[in-house]
């Protein structure tokens, strides 16, 4: 086998290990063994294509990385997750809430609630989710929405 091909299968393996790792790490160094492969391809020696290897991988840190990681930072803050998802939802008072107790339905849920607006709200009222701390829910009249 010729240097271009192990130069092709280090590529090919890194990019399957950077699906099992976070940060668009490993993936800079399986560009540079493409890069790698390219110079074993032309032909240049063992030290050409470690140069190669090296300069495709620092490449790739300081341009490819950071657009990767801005655009996937920008997708996880147009995702809500986990208890975030809950803001500005809907809720139903199952018992009163004031600024110190209560308890409301979410999708099915309960959750403790307190009233956020500093209104008092009956059994029965719909009231939006305004913010979370910890396990209670902050929530507001509809009307003050």
């Amino acid at each position: 086998m010729q240097a271009w091909h192990w130069w092709i299968i280090l590529a090919v393996f890194l990019a399957i290990v950077e699906v099992f790792t976070p940060g668009f790490v490993v993936m800079c160094f399986s560009v540079g063994a493409l890069l790698a492969a390219l110079v074993a391809g032309a032909g240049l020696g063992t030290s050409w294509q470690v140069v190669g290897f090296a300069v495709g991988t620092f490449l790739a840190f300081i341009s490819v990385r950071p657009l990767f990681q801005k655009w996937a930072q920008t997708a996880e803050e147009r995702t809500a997750t986990n208890v975030d998802r809950l803001i500005g939802q809907k809720a139903t008072v199952l018992q009163d809430t004031n600024e110190d107790s209560g308890l409301v339905k979410v999708g099915g849920e309960e959750w403790p609630a307190r009233a956020a607006d500093g209104q008092k709200h009956s059994a029965g009222d719909k009231v939006v989710i305004e913010r979370v701390e910890g396990n209670r829910l902050y929530v507001k009249s509809l009307q003050t929405e």
